[in-house]
């Protein structure tokens, strides 16, 4: 099957931004330096969780993952209550709110914070002015291979013109920004099972 192309991600002004993680861009985060950083004890939220893509995946490596989202009508800028104090957060933000999710996150988490997000997220004299100036990330882990995104669900067969990094802040990183690549090795980051169509492959051959 061919693969899916995709070079914009268009969101309604006022529409939810659901674009879910692919579950190797996930796994790139912990493979590719943070499964020995962040403690096996540490309590994670995932604060847009969707229909809970990036969570499993987190889930595969730490026990205390806490999961919410506005459409389950938990409003993670605008709640005056938070649902935990979490160690970490760690999400793909939803793109129209990116730089004021980070600022939410950062005031929240007790140790770090990863944000799976555009390389253009680094630019920006607001996002410079506003956040970066005062909150410089510990590291940027640049994907190699592209991730592709489809609205609402998550496919094998995608592609992505748009380059995407793992932003990475952490309250014990001393010195600058550390910059590192994420090999282009997707498949050893995939497992049966990761899509839907992977069912419909076991289905058919049960058939």
């Amino acid at each position: 099957m061919p693969s899916i192309a995709l070079s914009n991600r268009k969101i309604p002004k006022d529409g939810l931004d659901f674009y879910p993680t692919p579950p190797w861009a996930t796994r790139a985060l912990f493979e590719y330096g943070y499964k020995d950083i962040i403690s096996k004890d540490d309590t994670i939220w995932e604060p847009a969780c969707g229909h809970f893509h990036m969570s499993n995946i987190i889930k595969e490596y730490f026990t205390d993952v806490v999961t919410s989202d506005i459409m389950y009508g938990q409003d993670f800028l605008n709640d005056e209550h938070l649902v935990c104090k979490p160690d970490w957060i760690i999400t793909n933000p939803p793109f129209n709110v990116g730089k004021d999710f980070a600022l939410k996150s950062l005031e929240t988490a007790k140790r770090g914070v990863a944000f799976l997000v555009r390389f253009s997220f680094l630019e920006s004299i607001k996002r410079w002015e506003e956040l970066y100036s005062i909150h410089k990330p510990a590291k940027v882990l640049i994907f190699t291979r592209r991730v592709g995104f489809l609205p609402s669900e998550v496919s094998r067969n995608t592609n992505s013109a748009v380059p995407y990094i793992w932003l990475v802040w952490d309250n014990k990183h001393k010195g600058p920004t550390e910059f590192d690549w994420i090999g282009h090795d997707r498949d050893k980051l995939e497992k049966f099972g990761d899509y839907p169509e992977d069912n419909m492959i076991f289905e058919d051959h049960l058939q």
